[in-house]
């Protein structure tokens, strides 16, 4: 018994100190319950009275990772931190028929009540459901707004960037400016919290932005081959999403799965089909390739899983500059007075529409070059330690360089990047302490009951 006692306390002390060094590796430690979901259900007999003691399994049918419950004294079981995917859910009750649904998708950041009926019969016999309908939110009330793989890789997104899918979400623009995203429900840029595995995904230190400063990236947060769903959570926005005012967007990265996958694509732009623009003798020159692929896979098959994207990308641009610079007589006229000048002056370069005789400037008009390019990489990792544990572990990389060409002759404007993410999230400290606050609560009400109970 003592021995028993040493280890609960070791694993209680264990966990302590998990919580804490995850708490301080992790700056936005409150986001984390946006990136798994919450699913509540009620089993009961066919005359509607709630059946306590039942075993209730959710298994993922891409991982198969299982996770277990047994309904309470109300007839309630509750899954929490339960990662976005497909699954199948299993209640075995004696003297009742199992009951089998498949097909049940959960998503980020969702919160989901459903009630089972069990039918009466041998525990052998099974009911299976198929086709089980979208599931409604009917425990909190904000507004969630869910895409799945198919729309973000299916859609035809600008660029493949994910945040083109989120005008589809009622009250969501563009953003305008520098910035990129959307703005949502009438809120500036910075209302729009952004999230990537429950840890913040801003890429601007100075705004609420998925992209960087003066918006030189095309992939914004990570590439969308490696998404598993985005979602978007507005209306009353719930507690852990902290600065939200406007809108959550929360993205779920990709996992490996118990099958080899994998991916490739090659999107590429050029000049042919562009018109002429007005001010230009002809066509700009274009040449923009973007291109990359997937693979992800399992290592040791339901326990250990990657997954990894490249993607990159190589834009050249001719942009329309112009401006006023000096003639050739005031240069000389300036010279003269005051060699020095040379070093400024060499920086203009000569006007090349027509001017007066007696012009001190002309105007420059010219199609000049701007680059872009980006080599970005995301990989992540999942070890499932048992049905209710697991370590996930999402890396993100990014190189963004973009120019923009001006007037001046060798000084046009760039902006060079490196973006690095890391998140380690583990569910096991989670769901440790969810059911040790469940057992507290249960003594606590054995507790009061016995207080009431009156003296014989």
């Amino acid at each position: 018994m003592e021995r028993e006692s040493c280890s609960v306390g070791r694993l209680a002390l264990l966990s302590a100190m998990c919580c804490v060094a995850l708490a301080l590796l992790t700056p936005k430690a409150g986001l984390s319950q946006a990136n798994t979901a919450t699913f509540h259900g009620t089993v009961t007999d066919p005359t509607e009275a709630v059946l306590s003691g039942a075993n209730v399994t959710l298994t993922n049918e891409q991982t198969r990772a299982v996770r277990t419950q047994t309904s309470g004294s109300a007839g309630e079981f509750v899954f929490a931190f339960v990662p976005p995917g497909v699954y199948t859910l299993h209640i075995a009750h004696p003297g009742f028929k199992s009951l089998t649904a498949a097909g049940i998708t959960m998503s980020a950041g969702q919160q989901a009540r459903v009630n089972y009926a069990l039918e009466l019969g041998a525990v052998t016999e099974s009911v299976k459901v198929e086709g089980t309908a979208s599931l409604v939110n009917t425990v909190s009330s904000e507004q969630l707004r869910t895409f799945q793989p198919g729309e973000v890789r299916e859609l035809p997104l600008q660029n493949r960037n994910f945040t083109r899918i989120l005008i589809l979400v009622p009250g969501a623009v563009p953003s305008t400016g520098s910035s990129t995203g959307v703005n949502m429900n009438g809120v500036g840029t910075n209302g729009t919290q952004w999230s990537l595995d429950g840890t913040n995904a801003s890429g601007n230190t100075g705004a609420n932005s998925p992209g960087v400063y003066q918006a030189p990236n095309l992939v914004d947060i990570m590439s969308i081959e490696g998404i598993q769903e985005v979602s978007a959570v507005k209306g009353v926005i719930p507690a852990e999403y902290e600065n939200a005012i406007g809108g959550q967007v929360n993205l779920i990265s990709k996992s490996g799965t118990n099958e080899l996958h994998g991916s490739l694509f090659e999107n590429h732009r050029n000049r042919a089909l562009n018109a002429r623009l007005q001010t230009l003798s002809s066509k700009a020159a274009l040449t923009f390739n973007q291109f990359g692929g997937s693979l992800g896979g399992p290592i040791k098959k339901n326990k250990i899983f990657l997954f990894g994207v490249y993607e990159g990308y190589r834009e050249s641009e001719a942009a329309f500059v112009q401006g006023n610079v000096p003639t050739q007589s005031v240069r000389s006229q300036l010279l003269a007075a005051v060699p020095s000048y040379k070093i400024t002056l060499d920086a203009f370069p000569l006007p090349n529409q027509p001017t007066g005789p007696n012009a001190t400037v002309g105007l420059f008009v010219a199609a000049k070059a701007g680059r872009r390019t980006d080599d970005h990489y995301d990989a992540k990792g999942d070890i499932l330690f048992n049905s209710n544990s697991r370590l996930a572990v999402t890396f993100n990389h990014g190189s963004p360089y973009r120019t923009i060409p001006s007037i001046y002759l060798d000084n046009d404007r760039f902006w060079t990047n490196s973006l690095n993410r890391l998140s380690i999230l583990l569910d096991a400290i989670a769901e440790a302490l969810i059911r040790d606050v469940q057992k507290r609560d249960q003594l606590e009400a054995a507790n009061r009951f016995d207080d009431r109970a009156p003296l014989l």
